[in-house]
C-alpha cells in the first residue's frame, strides 16, 4: 500500500512540470501562425465607393473596435435597423450605409455611460482582411481616427508594442484585383 501512495505522489509531482512545456509548445506554435502588427497601423476600408485609409491605434484593453463618424443616424430600411454615417479624415468625406448590429454602452470613470451604434465594416491591414464590428463615435479629438480592439485581434494577430507600421497598407492595384 505505501508503494502505491509513493508511486501516485510522484505522479502527481511530475504532472505539473510536464503540463507547462506542452501548453507552451501549442501557444508557440499558435502565435506563428498569428500575423505581427505594430502598436499603429495603417487599415483601408473595403468596400466602399474610393479608397478610404485611415491610421489605427492597436487597444489591446478594448474589446470592440471604433471608427471616427459623423452625422451618425440611425433610419429603417426594410423594416430593419440600420445606420448611416459620414468618416471625416483629412480632405477625406465618405458617407456609409450599414445595417445596426447592436448598441453598446461605452462606460467612462466618473460619467455617465454613452451608447453608440455597432455595425461591421470590412478592413484591411497589411494582408488581414476582417469584417468587423465598429462602434461609431466622433474621434476627432483623438489622434488616431480607429481604434482596434481585441475582437478584431482574437486569433489573427499578436501585437508588438515596440513598433509601428509593421504591415504595409493595401495598394490600390491589390484592392482592385480583389473586387
Amino acid at each position: 500500500m505505501n508503494r502505491f501512495l509513493l508511486t501516485i505522489s510522484l505522479c502527481c509531482l511530475l504532472t505539473p512540470s510536464i503540463l507547462p512545456a506542452q501548453s507552451q509548445e501549442k501557444k508557440s506554435a499558435k502565435q506563428s501562425s498569428l500575423a505581427t502588427i505594430g502598436a499603429v497601423e495603417t487599415v483601408v476600408l473595403l468596400k466602399t465607393e474610393h479608397r478610404v485609409q485611415l491610421e489605427a491605434r492597436i487597444d489591446t484593453g478594448a474589446e470592440t473596435s471604433s471608427i471616427t463618424a459623423k452625422n451618425i443616424e440611425e433610419f429603417e430600411r426594410d423594416g430593419k435597423p440600420w445606420v448611416r454615417f459620414t468618416i471625416e479624415h483629412k480632405d477625406q468625406k465618405t458617407t456609409m450605409s450599414a445595417p445596426l448590429v447592436r448598441t453598446v454602452e461605452i462606460k467612462r470613470h466618473g460619467a455617465e455611460g454613452v451608447k453608440r451604434p455597432v455595425v461591421r465594416l470590412q478592413i484591411a491591414m497589411g494582408k488581414i482582411r476582417s469584417n468587423t464590428e465598429f462602434s461609431l463615435t466622433d474621434r476627432s479629438k483623438f489622434e488616431y481616427p480607429v481604434l482596434i480592439g481585441r475582437s478584431f485581434l482574437k486569433g489573427v494577430a499578436i501585437v508588438d508594442v515596440a513598433g509601428d507600421h509593421l504591415t504595409h497598407p493595401i495598394t490600390q492595384e491589390e484592392l482592385q484585383n480583389e473586387n
